[in-house]
This record gives C-alpha cells, structure tokens and sequence, in this order.
C-alpha cells in the first residue's frame, strides 16, 4: 500500500494539470526531478511522516477548501475539496529539507491560478505531459533554414614561396623555384580523383592581389610541375598539402615591367576532380616582388623615370640672346611612378640629363624640329639620390649653355629636358615614354622658360637699318 506522502505527491501532480501552459514553462523539468526526488526520500521518511500526513488530511476533510467551518461544505467531495486547498500543507509538512520546498511552492501556485493565466484570459486545457514533451521536442531538434547551402569542400591557398634567392633580369628569360601549400578549409573531404588531376596549378603576373581588379595587368607564366608530384591524392578536411618545386619561366619585357609587382598562383579543379568546392574566393594567392630574404618573391628592380617638373632658377637677363651662350640654371623634379625603388648610389649618377629647344611639346615626335644642349652637372645635387616607389626627387643646380640660332628662333616654342636612367645605374625604367617634359618660353616670374627675341625681331631689324643709312645720306 502506498504511503500518504507519496499520494501526496500524486495528488499535488494531478492538481497541476489545471495550471496554464505558460505559468509553469520554467518550472516543468524542475517540478519532475524534485518529484522524484521526493519520493525516494519518502522511503526512508515514511514511518515519521505517516502520522503528520494523517492529520494534515483529517484538517482538510472538515474544510470546504477555504477555510470555511464543517456545515458550510462545498458541494463538492472531499476529496476535490482537499486537492484544492492543502495540498502546500502536505508537501511542506513531507519535505523537512530546504531544497525541497521549491516543488510545494510551483504546486501551490498551480492550484491558485485555477486554469486560468495571471492576466485572468483563458489558457489551453492540454496536459502538463504534451506541452513538457512540446518544450523538450522543441529544445533538441535544430531546424534546418532550406537557404543554407550544403557542406562542401574548400580548398584555400595557405603559402606562395620560392625556395632560392634571385634577382629577375629583364628582356630574358630568369627559371625560379616556387612551392604552393594548401588546405581543405571546408568540411566534407576531398576524396582521391579516379582518373585525371584533383587539382590544377596556374601562375600568374599581376599588377595587383586582385587578379579580377579594373584595368588590372595579367599574364600567364610557363612552369613545368614538381618531379615526382602526385595531383590526384584526397585531402582530409583541415589538413594540408605542400608542393615543391614547381619551375617557373619569366620573361619580362624591360619596358613592360612597371604592370607588374606579383606573383600569383591560382589553384583550380583538376580534370578528375569529383568535389564541390564553397568558395571560390580564396583559391588564389599573390607574392610581392621584393628581397628573398624578407619573404619576397625575388628582387625587381623595375621603377618609372616620371618627369613632371622643370624650373628655370638663373637666368642672367629676362631675354635669351641671339647666337651667345645664354647661361640658364634648371631644377628638374623626378617622380619613380614605377612599383619599385630606385636605389641610392654608392658611386656615378642616376639619372642623366639632355635639353632642347623644340617646336612641340613631344620631344619624340616625327615632326619636331629641335635643337639639343648638353647639361654641366658638376654642381646638380641628388643625381645620385634614392627614390622610393611614388616619391619625388629635385635636381638641382643643373647648368645648361643655350644659344639660340637667329635665322631659325621664330620656330622654337619650348625648352625641354630628357631624363634617363644612368648607365651604371641598378634599376630598369619600365616606361621610357614619360621620360621628358617642356616649358612655353616667356616670362621666368610666370613658370616659362625665358622670353627669345624673335617675334618682329627680323622685321625690325630690316626696316631700322635702312632708315638709319637713308638718314646719314641726307646729309652728305
């Protein structure tokens, strides 16, 4: 026969199938374990408990479940009556332990509400059990979203490498090792190809790290695989596979150099390939030319000679004369728009300088007409001087001996200066074409070269001097 403690238990259960769904969601797990709880400790209590429990019972059968006197029963049973009220009573008097209270607390006030919510409004009359297997159901399964894609593999570009120092030379053809790392960042395997190649190797020279970018210089380098490389094998997911050497072959053109600055290996799909790859964005990866010894992908040494100043800074008169030496001191400014430096000088000049008087501003046009001067550079400072990829230089103090041709001036519009690199020096020029630039003659205070004497020069001249003899006839 059961104890009264434990039908105590039962009693306080079957009265909370009237509590509403929502007031006891956080209590429903908690209300099941200190149950059982409860009721193994029953056991060992029943003997002390039994007595107290009958009292309890006895209270409650001689209320109408509101405290009310014998003669004013409810007409309901006594036993609905008892389910009703005393219910705390009985738990509180089983449950000596602190601990243990917490069920009697959640039990009365599921008795207390009577079915209906806080806020008065009808709840669902289903059973503590469905809605508790409702909570549990919902709490242990994950829903999928119909929009996420599937797992797949991901094969990602971890290292780029050349396993040897080398300086490229332009205009020939420079072999250079490199090795290629990568790894399955995806979650699904890569399995081991049937037939062909699980993966596919290109090389690239880039102008960017951005091989798609606008405007962006791409070109294919040759290279021959690594001996005994197998391209066929799987790739768990999260390891990694390295392979060395591949022989690259480059040929850069010397004036084509300055569309360059990477390195790139792009990884592909091999024919055999039977995976789905997620993302295609890190497929690639891009080494910047530069010193091997700093992680580069080899010295470069491609920069850009890019005129874009001349300054007239001396001239002895406001008016270059005819058939004279016309001393004029220049500032030429130098930008290296090229993607590398040019390096300093230990010994010898960067730079050298050549001038002109010519009928256009493009010195290296079919239809100029020009005169050349030959620059004294024995007090121009920073010929020798470093200058950093996109960083300008002046060179100043440079002498120039011009003398302008009298039968010819009126054909003369600009003074020009050339710039190129020095025969010594340790760079290359990947764009000769923006070597030179020129000035309008006229006034030096307005940014002009000088102002020549020959515009209603030859005019003047013609029609004074025969006046000048007409007059002296006159009087002889």
């Amino acid at each position: 026969m059961a104890s009264p403690a434990f039908c105590a238990q039962l009693i306080a259960f079957f009265c909370s199938l009237a509590v509403p769904s929502h007031a006891m969601e956080g209590d429903k797990v908690e209300m099941w374990t200190e149950m059982v709880t409860v009721i193994e400790e029953e056991e060992d209590t029943r003997t002390t408990t039994t007595a107290a429990a009958t009292t309890v019972l006895t209270q409650a059968q001689q209320t109408n479940g509101h405290g009310q006197s014998s003669d004013e029963v409810d007409p309901r049973s006594t036993t609905e009556g008892t389910m009703e009220v005393p219910v705390s009573k009985l738990v509180t008097t089983i449950d000596e332990e602190p601990t243990t209270a917490a069920p009697a607390s959640v039990f009365t006030q599921a008795q207390q509400t009577n079915g209906q919510s806080s806020s008065g409004d009808e709840v669902s009359t289903r059973s503590t059990t469905e809605e508790m297997t409702e909570v549990l159901l919902s709490e242990s399964v994950t829903t999928l979203d119909p929009t996420t894609a599937a797992p797949a593999s991901d094969i990602r570009v971890t290292s780029l490498a050349p396993t040897s120092s080398i300086e490229y030379k332009f205009d020939q053809n420079n072999t250079v090792p490199f090795s290629v790392t990568i790894e399955n960042t995806g979650l699904i395997a890569i399995p081991e190809a049937e037939f062909g190649d699980n993966y596919r190797f290109t090389f690239i020279l880039s102008g960017s790290k951005n091989l798609t970018e606008t405007g962006n210089t791409v070109t294919e380098v040759t290279h021959g695989n690594p001996a005994n490389a197998s391209f066929v094998g799987g790739l768990y997911s999260g390891a990694n596979l390295t392979f060395g050497e591949f022989e690259l072959t480059l040929h850069v053109p010397a004036a084509g150099c300055v569309n360059y600055s990477y390195i790139c290996v792009q990884v592909s799909k091999g024919s055999g390939a039977n995976y789905s790859e997620s993302d295609d964005s890190n497929n690639h990866a891009c080494l910047k030319f530069g010193p091997f010894d700093a992680g580069f992908a080899g010295v470069y040494r491609c920069a850009d000679i890019d005129t874009v100043g001349l300054e007239v800074t001396y001239l002895e008169s406001s008016m270059l004369n005819f058939e004279v030496d016309n001393i004029v001191t220049y500032a030429v400014t130098v930008r290296n728009s090229g993607p590398f430096a040019i390096p300093a000088t230990n010994f010898g000049n960067n730079f050298n300088l050549s001038f002109m008087i010519s009928n256009t501003s493009d010195p290296s046009s079919q239809n100029t007409a020009a005169v050349s001067y030959m620059a004294e550079t024995s007090r121009a400072l920073q010929l020798d001087a470093a200058v950093p990829s996109g960083t300008l230089v002046v060179i100043r103090d440079v002498d120039v001996i011009v003398s302008i041709p009298n039968t010819t001036c009126e054909h003369y519009q600009y003074m020009c200066v050339g710039v190129e690199k020095a025969a010594n020096a340790s760079y290359t020029d990947g764009n000769p074409d923006n070597n030179a630039i020129c000035i309008l003659f006229g006034d030096i205070t307005q940014g002009y070269a000088g102002n020549l004497p020959c515009t209603g020069c030859s005019l003047e001249t013609s029609v004074t001097l025969p006046l000048i003899m007409a007059m002296i006839g006159c009087f002889y």
